[in-house]
């Protein structure tokens, strides 16, 4: 076997060689331009718990007493602690919710961290959504983009108006595309007057990350329902488009089931695309069985998707069983592609 892998690799490769001149595989170094931040020291560990007695009596004042971080992670329940300081961020100004958030982040516990931050972000950015944006853009909280889409998702929501202003007034196209995109998440991702009012106002559209959350979540509901949308648009690139996304997202879950909804589609080219799309996600779970079958048919040259699909999943779980397949065809040069993605594969393997 390791013979075979040789010849098989040393001639892929060089022929890759004539193609692409290129035989070494280099990883890429740092980014000059990467952050050089002090990291953040995570001290808020073990906290010592108060007694459910004390901590039903703070219950009853309404967590009052408490007004840091380390106070309200020493009452003995999530919920409690979320409780407090759920009560403490509403009653804190911008000056004092800005500070509590890095002391949230000091939690060692990536849960409670995470819980924390997410707590007091949503109360900065209905409070004061300028401050909340330029706290998720810290070097504390900028590597989580999440954070800045949640302040214009719940900006968007409280004062849309508001918030597309200041998206339009963002210093950068990058800044004003992430403010779009997390406006259209937060009113269903697109197909609806308001974003629709959201795209005419800013002239960006909904980016290939929003558009396909928007047909999952149809898809989600009704993929009968999907379908019907992609057939009522303006053909074209988009409308291809989602006719992929979605026989890959289907395929996912039951590709049998998911093959019965190409027969929806109105372009015949697009049915038998479907078609090709789920056979394909199929052969990429099932890469021996569905190999097996088609040299068992001889009808790998009709069925050349599928093939490609489970050889390249195949070569990702068992190089092996993936070079014994290959070498059955004999070296034809209609799979040296294939052969490509093999050496590939083993030279990530075997540097």
């Amino acid at each position: 076997m390791a013979r075979l892998a040789a010849i098989l690799v040393t001639g892929v490769f060089l022929g890759a060689a004539m193609t692409y001149g290129l035989l070494k595989i280099t990883q890429p170094g740092p980014s000059p331009a990467a952050a050089t931040h002090a990291p953040v020291v995570r001290d808020i560990v073990a906290v010592p718990k108060v007694s459910a007695p004390e901590a039903e009596k703070l219950r009853e004042q309404r967590y009052a007493g408490l007004t840091t971080i380390e106070q309200i992670y020493a009452l003995p329940s999530e919920f409690a602690r979320a409780e407090a300081l759920y009560a403490l961020a509403g009653r804190s100004d911008s000056a004092a919710i800005q500070a509590l958030l890095f002391d949230a982040n000091r939690i060692a516990d990536e849960q409670d961290r995470a819980g924390a931050v997410n707590i007091l972000f949503f109360r900065l950015s209905e409070l004061d959504p300028q401050s909340s944006l330029a706290m998720a853009r810290t070097p504390e909280f900028a590597d989580d983009k999440r954070y800045e889409a949640r302040v214009w998702a719940t900006w968007g929501r409280s004062n849309l108006d508001a918030a597309i202003a200041a998206a339009k007034a963002q210093s950068t196209h990058k800044h004003r595309n992430a403010a779009a995109q997390s406006l259209y998440s937060a009113f269903g991702y697109m197909g609806n007057d308001i974003t629709d009012y959201i795209e005419a106002e800013l002239g960006i559209e909904p980016d290939r990350t929003t558009r396909s959350r928007f047909l999952y979540r149809m898809a989600d509901r009704n993929p009968a329902e999907a379908v019907a949308w992609i057939n009522a648009m303006e053909p074209g690139a988009k409308q291809e488009q989602f006719v992929s996304w979605l026989g890959y997202y289907l395929a996912r879950e039951d590709a049998t089931l998911a093959a019965q909804y190409a027969e929806l589609f109105d372009n015949p080219q697009y049915r038998q695309a479907f078609r090709n799309i789920v056979a394909a996600n199929a052969a990429s779970a099932n890469p021996r069985e569905t190999l097996d079958r088609l040299i068992a048919e001889g009808s790998i040259g009709r069925n050349r998707s599928q093939y490609y699909s489970a050889m390249r999943a195949l070569a990702s779980q068992d190089l092996d069983a993936a070079l014994e397949y290959y070498a059955r065809l004999g070296g034809d040069n209609q799979y040296m592609s294939l052969g490509y993605t093999i050496a590939a594969e083993y030279a990530k393997r075997s540097p």
